[in-house]
């Protein structure tokens, strides 16, 4: 080997999918520059193998939904209004206020109506509050006229009785759709889960980390319309849950695996590094850059292969320390060498011309 061998690079490792970010808090990324090398080359970073956990996103306004309890239709208005049990007319002198209580009622009858919109949807929550205050309105406002007080309160039945009909027709609607969707993660799901049982080397393990990140995207989208808006509350949980489970699984063996590869090139890394302060240096440089080959191409987590790229580098340099000073070694023998080679020299010359001297005499 020759003596003047330029350090090496330290080895790329082999590249891993990067997350999105996912909602989720993000992940280091795999593209910064690592520490540079004592050759002054920088030394790619691996990248980050976990995926990190997700936040469950918000879903975009309008399409929140309804809490669990609110899926079952709201329970219809009694049959007969308040105080419709009272047959008594109204009083002469109370008649003007008893028409102020059907126009006013009349008036929340039409707010209730036209009411409770957003973009073309029913807002079925606040729909039924008001009705609610309605209701409680036929129980406050006294006089009204009988006449008036079944009259609208056929209307607030109907008016309810409609919008608890169409409640229910979205719901099921979004139920519907809400399998559908979950049926898309599932499936998906259920690659990510084959993938994982059939990984066996640090490519197979890629490929199923892209297939949940993936999966995680599409369950972290707001674009309306799109999976993860359309998932609702027991779905979107249930798909999250599995979709950790998977998760965690995957990194519970690819960890192992990891572990595994980490111990059998420490190994290997410990006996250079302890051949770096005895044996040959450049027979151990030479093994330090296989080594580095062979680094570049592990699979990793991100410590342990800057642990094991930052030992190697330290060996190197110990090396190379050795290596130059077997080279001042040999510099001051062959300088030895060449002063007693000239001092024989000189001796030589100098009984040379003695005998030439005596031959001419």
């Amino acid at each position: 080997m020759d003596e003047n061998t330029p350090l090496p690079p330290d080895p790329a490792p082999t590249p891993e999918v990067k997350e999105p970010e996912a909602p989720p808090a993000s992940e280091p990324g795999a593209d910064e520059a690592g520490p540079a090398t004592p050759g002054g080359e920088a030394a790619a970073e691996p990248a980050v193998s976990d995926i990190e956990p997700a936040a469950e996103p918000l879903l975009l306004p309008g399409h929140e939904p309804e809490p669990e309890s609110e899926h079952a239709p709201e329970a219809p208005l009694p049959e007969e209004p308040p105080h419709a049990a009272e047959h008594e007319p109204v009083h002469p002198e109370h008649d003007h206020l008893a028409q102020e209580n059907a126009q006013r009622l009349e008036g929340e009858l039409e707010a209730l109506r036209t009411g409770h919109m957003e973009g073309g949807r029913r807002k079925f929550r606040s729909f039924f509050e008001h009705e609610r205050r309605l209701h409680g309105l036929f129980k406050e406002l006294r006089p009204l006229h009988p006449h008036d007080r079944h009259r609208l309160w056929k209307a607030l039945k109907q008016m309810g009785a409609d919008v608890r009909r169409a409640q229910q027709e979205e719901w099921e609607s979004r139920r519907y759709q809400s399998l559908e969707a979950r049926e898309t993660v599932d499936e998906k799901l259920r690659t990510a889960e084959a993938l994982t049982q059939a990984a066996g080397d640090g490519g197979s393990y890629r490929r199923a980390e892209s297939m949940l990140n993936e999966i995680r995207n599409l369950l972290a989208s707001a674009a309306p319309g799109s999976t993860g808006q359309l998932l609702i509350g027991p779905d979107r949980r249930a798909c999250w849950e599995r979709w950790r489970a998977v998760r965690d699984e995957l990194r519970k063996k690819h960890g192992g695996r990891q572990e595994e590869a980490y111990r059998a090139m420490a190994t290997l890394v410990a006996q250079a590094v302890a051949q770096a302060g005895e044996a040959d240096p450049f027979r151990v440089t030479q093994r330090i850059k296989e080594l580095q080959a062979q680094l570049g191409k592990a699979d990793l987590r991100r410590g342990q292969f800057e642990e094991l790229r930052k030992r190697l580098s330290a060996a190197w340099q110990q090396a190379q320390g050795r290596m130059t000073g077997v080279r001042h070694e040999r510099a001051q023998l062959r300088s030895e060498w060449r002063a007693r080679m000239e001092q024989h020299l000189g001796r030589w010359r100098q009984t040379l011309e003695q005998k030439r001297g005596q031959l001419e005499h």
